[in-house]
C-alpha cells in the first residue's frame, strides 16, 4: 500500500512538473477571428529567457495541424543583440483590428482588414526592449519587430527570422535575382539550397497552402530575401549584400522603429 501511495504521489509530482514546463514553454496563444489559425509562442530552452519561436497551426475540417512548427525570432543591432538571451516580460491585451480601406488595384476597391493582435515584450541582457507585434487573420498571419525607445540611431546587422519548413512540404520557389523575373521551380525536402525571391509558395502534407512574403517595406528598412543555405529546411530572412544595390546595404534605423511585416497568407 505504501508503495502504491508513493507511486501515486510520484506520478502527481511528474504531472505538475510537466504542466509547469508546458506553461513556461508556451507563453502566448492567439487565434484568428474565425478560430481556424492559431499562433503559439514557445521558448526553445523551456525557460522564461533564451531563444523564442512561433508555431502556426491550421484547422481544416475539424483537424488541427502544425503547418509551420517553428519560426525563429530575433534581430541584431550594431550596439547589441536581441535574439539568444531574450527575457519574456509580458504579452499585451489582445485587441481586434477592424478597418476598411480602398485598394489601389485588384478585384475590389473597398477591402477589409480584420485580425486579432497582441504585442509581446522582451528584454535583452542590456535591459533594452524588443516588441514582437503578432496578428492572426482568417487567411494568414503577420508579425513585425518594434524598438519602442524614443531615441537612438543604429545599424541593423542581421535579422534572425527563419521559417522551418517540414520536409514533406511541396515548394514553388524562384531563385533570387534582383529583377525578380525568374521562373518558379517545384521542389521538396529543400533539395536545392540557395537564395530565393518573394513570394515563396508552399503546400503542406495536409493540403494547406501558404505564401511567405513581406509588407510595409518603407524607407526605414530594406527589402529582403529568403535563404536556405545554412540548412535545407530553414528559410531565413536575409538582408542585402553590398553589391545588391546602391548605397549602404545594411539599414540604418532611428528609434522608435517598426520593421516591415513578415507575412504568411494561408488557406
Amino acid at each position: 500500500t505504501m508503495i502504491k501511495c508513493a507511486c501515486k504521489w510520484i506520478i502527481v509530482a511528474l504531472l505538475i512538473i510537466r504542466s509547469s514546463m508546458d506553461v513556461i514553454a508556451q507563453q502566448v496563444t492567439m487565434a484568428s477571428p474565425d478560430g481556424k489559425i492559431v499562433i503559439e509562442l514557445f521558448n526553445l530552452q523551456n525557460q522564461s529567457q533564451g531563444e523564442w519561436y512561433l508555431k502556426v497551426k491550421y484547422n481544416q475540417q475539424g483537424n488541427t495541424s502544425d503547418i509551420i512548427p517553428h519560426i525563429k525570432l530575433g534581430i541584431s543591432r550594431s550596439d547589441q543583440d536581441f535574439s539568444t538571451q531574450l527575457k519574456f516580460l509580458k504579452a499585451g491585451k489582445q485587441i481586434r483590428i477592424s478597418e476598411m480601406y480602398n485598394a489601389l488595384h485588384g478585384k475590389r476597391s473597398q477591402r477589409s482588414n480584420l485580425a486579432n493582435e497582441t504585442t509581446i515584450t522582451f528584454e535583452n541582457p542590456g535591459k533594452q526592449k524588443l516588441n514582437v507585434i503578432v496578428r492572426a487573420y482568417n487567411d494568414g498571419i503577420a508579425f513585425r519587430y518594434e524598438f519602442p525607445e524614443s531615441s537612438g540611431t543604429f545599424t541593423v546587422l542581421d535579422e534572425l527570422t527563419a521559417y522551418i519548413i517540414p520536409d514533406s512540404t511541396d515548394q514553388w520557389l524562384e531563385k533570387f535575382d534582383l529583377s525578380n523575373e525568374g521562373l518558379y521551380t517545384k521542389t521538396r525536402d529543400g533539395s536545392i539550397q540557395q537564395n530565393w525571391c518573394y513570394p515563396a509558395l508552399f503546400k503542406s502534407a495536409e493540403n494547406t497552402w501558404y505564401l511567405i512574403h513581406e509588407a510595409d517595406v518603407s524607407r526605414s528598412y530594406c527589402a529582403t530575401k529568403l535563404s536556405n543555405l545554412a540548412g535545407h529546411n530553414e528559410f531565413k530572412v536575409c538582408l542585402p549584400l553590398p553589391e545588391e544595390g546602391d548605397g549602404e546595404a545594411l539599414p540604418s534605423i532611428t528609434l522608435p522603429w517598426k520593421s516591415p511585416w513578415r507575412v504568411i497568407m494561408m488557406g
